[in-house]
């Protein structure tokens, strides 16, 4: 049997209508909870960056998990939405964070609509917050160049962190494009690698011989896990995946487990 690696259609399927029509209002309601949380917490530091972390990670599993449920195949086509919900999804972090410290602090009432639609008077408060602060952390309040310098790490983080995320749910999937489905996994098994298969560069593996591994356990490390995926409409589109296990141990004894795809990760499908 004749083997090579699987290639997507690139097809966008109906990515570009239903992650904005669903993806912005999901992702409003993400910027709204993590505003508040980032105005009204008591504790800063490094509270703060798991807090970010967490709406980095939601944003961009919005859009991966939206995007396979649109029946995207385009890497690229992901990667822009990604791009497009993280500059709103920071712009709208940006309006409730206004609006929040205006209403409590000033115990005026401004509409988040107002903030939204008028830029300019955004970017005004904005740098008014800049010069002065607004929070503590161990009696230092960071302003001028050091948050603005903070904000721009974070508009990096939301905006690459949800670049990166959109294509997760995709680009290790195999689709029947004869169904117009996903192939989901039929069956899973492990192989056995020795230490040199576990340390080689992925690129430089040998994917067939991989076929010639003896047989492990899910529980063995290193390993590699094998995962055959089929269309369940036709059961003729399959294809195999291999992923590469292996663990660390630090000096303080703490193990730390590894997953990696391997290059041709798929193989085409083939009719019997």
């Amino acid at each position: 049997m004749q083997f090579s690696t699987y290639e997507s259609s690139g097809r966008s399927g109906h990515a570009w209508i239903i992650i904005p029509l669903l993806g912005l209002p999901i992702i409003a309601l993400l910027s709204l909870i993590y505003s508040y949380i980032v105005v009204y917490s008591p504790i800063g530091g490094v509270l703060t960056i798991f807090i970010m972390a967490g709406y980095i990670f939601g944003v961009g599993l919005t859009v991966s998990i939206l995007g396979k449920w649109a029946k995207c195949r385009n890497v690229m086509t992901m990667r822009v939405l990604g791009l497009g919900c993280g500059a709103v999804g920071l712009w709208l972090s940006w309006v409730f964070v206004v609006y929040a410290l205006i209403n409590r602090s000033a115990g005026e009432h401004v509409g988040v609509m107002d903030l939204m639609l008028q830029p300019e008077a955004m970017w005004v408060i904005i740098g008014e917050v800049a010069s002065t602060g607004w929070y503590t952390i161990k009696n230092l309040t960071p302003s001028g160049l050091v948050l603005w310098s903070l904000w721009a790490i974070e508009a990096v983080a939301v905006i690459g962190g949800a670049i990166f995320l959109a294509t997760s749910g995709i680009t290790q999937e195999m689709f029947c494009e004869t169904c117009d489905a996903w192939c989901p996994v039929k069956e899973t098994k492990y192989l056995q690698i020795d230490q040199q298969l576990s340390r080689a560069k992925l690129e430089g593996i040998d994917i067939m011989g991989l076929f010639t591994l003896p047989s492990s356990d899910a529980k063995i490390m290193p390993s590699i896990r094998t995962e055959l995926v089929e269309c369940l409409a036709c059961k003729l589109t399959k294809g195999i995946r291999f992923i590469r296990l292996t663990e660390t141990t630090d000096k303080e004894g703490k193990v730390t487990e590894k997953s990696e795809n391997l290059p041709g990760i798929h193989i085409p499908p083939t009719a019997g």
